[in-house]
Order: structure tokens, then C-alpha cells, then sequence
């Protein structure tokens, strides 16, 4: 078997290793969280009963009850598929996240075998990112993060393998452009290796190059259904593509044959696809927030992934600028040598600028998801680097990259299951507190999250008639008065389409729905939702407030239940 399937018997020391992370901290990397209520109920709807629906959404976002149009849908499809098996469960849908996982470390190790890397290279690599607490979570999460990494890493695969056939199949030609002798002879020796790596280009692997782009096109098309962080993936296509132009056509033909499907559904309901998703993207318009807001800015988010508090946030932060600024100056003392015209060929390069637009995208971007991305591509660049030294006068200019990434990822994995474990006994204050959720929740008929750990699952397991709900963030509203190409494309939309819809007062909207509802468990965060806030104090006399206390690290919620008339 291990002629058979190298790679994948090399992954399955690695597959334990992550198993053991994610069983340390299954109930807490992350806590029960409400993105996963809002992935399972479709899922179990469509398994059930065949329809598309999100029942944890219905009458919060206009059209749930009739389709489900807010994301991108393949994971909840492959989720669907999982619980006409099984049923609906927590366990189940992250054993799904954490099977794809293996997928991703699978594919990842695939692409540092492109590389040509030594072994102990790639046993360092694999060693860094399962001790990555962004995939660890993402790995341990009923979201679609993991499923749009496999699509994220197979594209690079294609690309790097294009790559590799157009301008040879050995070393990066970045390799030799540090010599022990920087005499003119030696600049001959590099550009005629230079030339000689251009000549391999035949017709053959002309084809094989316009193929691989097309698989890329499939993986970006399969990220697009899994996740709209497939944006992602456009800088990074345009930078290994060029200036290989016929490369974008058969990578579009790719992209949109997995869309299609997405597509029809689409059509069907345009209204309610350009009045749900389009409010999601209203919703986040103050996605690049630098300091502040709901979130506290793009720092915090970015580097709270890495453990959540200052002494590993910022040395994380820290670190990955370190390896973007060593990086360019790496790259900038080996390619000195090469001319001007020879640049296209070095795939450091491109792997140098592919991550950089990666890493200000995510840094950018102030949801705490999308840092998963981040650790891998460094990965893949720092195995480039690595091999610099070969050539290099001094090794350790190289080879630092992937060392400080990996001594990071495992610090932070340790202080965190430390901490969380062992110091603050987080596992237990989330299985207290969800427990005290059940006793209080007993007479709700219905019931509104918005906490965490959210109850969601156990809800569903001990009272099978109670419908539960899912938080919705305030701030997503519709105004008819708004400008702005995206309003006004809405509005047009579902005054086309969805005419019974329109004109849509979503405040008003929300409020009929809350009227209906028994009971809100609800954080602190009262600022997320000020209709839902403001609706509450002014009906404060028709609800009973039972605090559900928590032990720290988390917070205590109270519990909203209406006073029986």
C-alpha cells in the first residue's frame, strides 16, 4: 500500500496527530457555535424532507421557508447527504469538516511533493499546520470553511504543476541564482539554464499546462458553490496565469461548469437570491474596518485566531510580517543575477505575490473565519524558500521562514489547549452551561438564539417540538431609500420578481416575527440588534428575565420568556 498510495500513507501520521489536537478541544475550537445551526438546518430540511429550506431563518429573512439562497450551498448539500444517513448532530457535522480536513492535508501534502522537497521538509510542514489552531478550528466546525480550503489547495496544486511543466520539471530556477562564485561565467551558467528550462516547452506539455488550468477552473468553480472567500482565488490565478492568456480561457470554461448547477436554482428564485445573499452583502460593508466596530478592527480578528489574547496575538502578527518582509528580501538578493526577461519562470515569485494579495485580503477583512487561508499559503512559499539554501552562503537566510511559522503554530497551539483546558477548564463551564440552558428553556415553545455555546443541537435533541431560531445581526436591513448600486439592484430585483415583498420595511418585518416567539437567550451584545433590543424594552413588562449565569471565561446570558397572557 505504501507503493500504492505514497502520499497517503505519509498523511496518516498526520491525520492522528490532528484527531488527538481536535479531540483536546472539540468542545471549545471553537464552542458551539451559531454558524453551525445555520449550516445543519438546511441540511437536515433537505434530507428529511427534500426541501432546500432554512428553518432556523424562517420569517427573520424573507423567503427561508421557501428557499435557501443567503450562501453558497455545497457544503450544506454534502451535509444534507450525510444526515439522510445519520440524522442530525453536531458530532456528525464536524466529523464531515474534520474528514475534509484530511482531504486538505492530503492535497497540501501533494504540493510540497511538487516542490521536490526533502522529507524532513515536508514532515516539518505538515507538523505546522496541524498545529495551526485557524485549521484546527476550521477543521472542528459544521461550516464550509474546510471544504472551500480542499478547493483553495487544489487550485494551487494545478497551478503550481502548470507551472512546472512550462518551465521545467526540476528545481526553481531561483535555486541557482546564489552562487559560491559570482564570477561573469557563472551568470552565463544561470541564463543558459534559464534558456535551456524555456526550451522544454513542446507541444505535449503545452497541453498538459492548458489542462491543468482548466482543473483549476474547476476548483475555483467548486469554491465559488462552497464559499464566497473564492474571491480569493482571483489574484492568485492572474498571477501564476500570465502571461499565458490562452491559460484564462480554459480556465474559465473550468470555473463556470461547477457553478451551473448553482445557477438554475438561482433562476428560480432571482428575487429571493438577490434579497437574501444581497443582504448578506450589505451586511458587511464595513468588512475593512481598520480599529473598532462590532468586531474591534481587522487586527483583532486577524490575530485573536491564534489564541485570543495579547501575548500570542501580537507576536503572531509579528511573525507574519516578519516572513512577508524576509521574504522580499530573500527573493530580492537571489534574483539579482537572473535577467529581467526570466522572471516569469521563477515560481517564488509568483508564490511570494500570490500569498502577499492573500494575506492583505484576509488582513482586510474583518471576519474571524477567513485567517484560516492565511497559515497554508505561508507554508507553501516558506517550503519554496527553503530550498534556498542549497545554494545559499548562509542557510539560515532560508530557512527561517519555515521554522519561525512552525514554532509559532505550535506555541499557540499549546498555550491555548493549556489555557483553555487545563487553567480556565472551559469544557466543563460549556457543558454547565448549556445544561442550565436546557433546565430553564423547558417551557419555550419557541425559542431565539443568540449566544455561545449556542444550544442548538441539544435544543434539538431534548425537545424535538421546540422550534429554534438563529441569531440575525440588526444591522441587516433593507432600505428602499438607500443608493448605491447594490440597494438599488435589489430593490429592482424584488420589485420585479418578488412584487408581494416589495417595498420591504425589514425593521417592521422583524418585529411581526418576534411577536410570535416565546423566548430570547440572548448575550450581551445588545448593540448587534437594536430593533430586536428596542422591541424588548419596550415590551419589558410582558416578559419574565431569568439570568443564565456562566463560569468564566464566558458570559452570562439571559433569558427572555413571555408571560403567558
Amino acid at each position: 500500500m505504501t507503493r500504492r498510495f505514497p502520499h497517503l500513507t505519509a498523511i496518516l501520521p498526520f491525520i492522528l496527530l490532528l484527531a488527538l489536537n481536535v479531540g483536546m478541544n472539540y468542545s471549545i475550537a471553537p464552542l458551539a457555535w451559531p454558524d453551525e445551526a445555520l449550516f445543519s438546518s438546511p441540511a437536515i430540511a433537505l434530507a428529511e424532507h427534500g426541501r432546500f429550506r432554512t428553518a432556523v431563518l424562517d420569517g427573520l429573512i424573507p423567503g427561508m421557508d421557501r428557499a435557501t439562497l443567503w450562501n453558497s450551498p455545497l457544503f450544506m448539500i454534502l451535509l444534507s447527504g450525510v444526515y439522510a444517513l445519520t440524522g442530525e448532530s453536531q458530532f456528525v457535522a464536524r466529523s464531515l469538516s474534520f474528514g475534509l480536513a484530511c482531504l486538505a492535508l492530503y492535497i497540501f501534502r501533494r504540493i510540497i511533493a511538487l516542490l521536490d522537497t526533502a522529507r524532513h521538509v515536508r514532515v516539518l510542514a505538515l507538523l505546522a499546520i496541524c498545529f495551526d489552531l485557524t485549521f484546527l478550528r476550521a477543521a472542528n466546525t459544521a461550516r464550509m470553511d474546510m471544504l472551500s480550503m480542499c478547493w483553495y489547495l487544489g487550485a494551487f496544486f494545478f497551478l503550481i504543476r502548470a507551472h512546472l511543466k512550462q518551465y521545467g520539471d526540476g528545481p526553481d530556477i531561483i535555486h541557482a541564482s546564489v552562487m559560491e562564485s559570482k564570477s561573469e561565467s557563472g551568470a552565463m551558467q544561470l541564463s543558459f539554464a534559464a534558456s535551456q528550462s524555456s526550451s522544454h516547452t513542446t507541444a505535449s506539455s503545452a497541453s498538459f499546462w492548458i489542462w491543468n488550468y482548466f482543473w483549476t477552473g474547476i476548483c475555483v468553480g467548486g469554491a465559488a458553490i462552497s464559499h464566497p472567500i473564492a474571491i480569493l482565488l482571483a489574484p492568485i490565478v492572474f498571477i501564476f496565469i500570465i502571461p499565458r492568456w490562452r491559460g484564462f480561457l480554459m480556465f474559465g470554461i473550468g470555473a463556470i461548469l461547477p457553478v451551473m448547477g448553482w445557477l438554475v436554482y438561482i433562476i428560480r428564485y432571482p428575487g429571493l437570491f438577490a434579497l437574501q445573499f444581497g443582504l448578506q452583502l450589505l451586511r458587511k460593508k464595513d468588512i475593512f474596518s481598520l480599529l473598532g466596530g462590532d468586531t474591534g478592527g481587522v487586527f483583532v480578528v486577524f490575530s485573536a485566531q491564534y489564541g485570543g489574547k495579547a501575548y500570542t496575538m501580537i507576536p503572531v502578527l509579528l511573525v507574519f510580517l516578519a516572513v512577508i518582509a524576509g521574504g522580499a528580501y530573500i527573493i530580492i538578493t537571489r534574483i539579482r543575477n537572473i535577467p529581467m526577461g526570466r522572471w516569469q519562470s521563477l515560481l517564488t515569485l509568483r508564490l511570494y505575490f500570490a500569498m502577499l494579495a492573500v494575506f492583505i485580503l484576509l488582513f482586510l477583512n474583518s471576519e474571524a473565519w477567513y485567517p484560516l487561508y492565511a497559515g497554508p499559503t505561508l507554508l507553501l512559499l516558506a517550503v519554496n524558500m527553503y530550498h534556498l539554501h542549497a545554494s545559499a552562503r548562509s542557510p539560515v537566510q532560508s530557512r527561517w521562514p519555515l521554522h519561525a511559522l512552525g514554532v509559532l503554530f505550535l506555541a499557540t497551539f499549546l498555550i491555548f489547549t493549556v489555557r483553555e483546558n487545563f487553567v480556565y477548564r472551559t469544557p466543563d463551564a460549556a457543558e454547565d452551561f448549556q445544561q442550565k440552558v436546557l433546565l430553564n428553556a423547558h417551557e419555550c415553545r419557541s425559542v431565539y438564539l443568540r449566544v455561545r455555546p449556542d444550544p442548538y443541537f441539544r435544543l434539538r435533541s431534548i425537545y424535538p417540538d421546540m422550534e429554534v431560531l438563529e441569531f440575525v445581526p440588526g444591522k441587516l436591513q433593507s432600505d428602499n431609500q438607500a443608493t448605491g448600486l447594490l440597494p438599488d439592484l435589489i430593490n429592482t430585483m424584488v420589485r420585479k420578481y418578488e412584487p408581494a415583498l416589495y417595498p420591504l420595511d425589514y425593521p417592521e418585518f422583524l418585529r411581526t416575527r418576534y411577536r410570535e416567539i416565546d423566548c430570547f437567550l440572548l448575550d450581551k451584545n445588545h448593540g448587534w440588534e437594536p430593533v430586536l433590543n428596542e422591541y424588548l424594552q419596550s415590551n419589558r413588562s410582558k416578559f419574565r428575565q431569568i439570568q443564565i449565569p456562566a463560569r468564566s471565561p464566558l458570559e452570562n446570558a439571559t433569558l427572555w420568556g413571555r408571560i403567558a397572557p
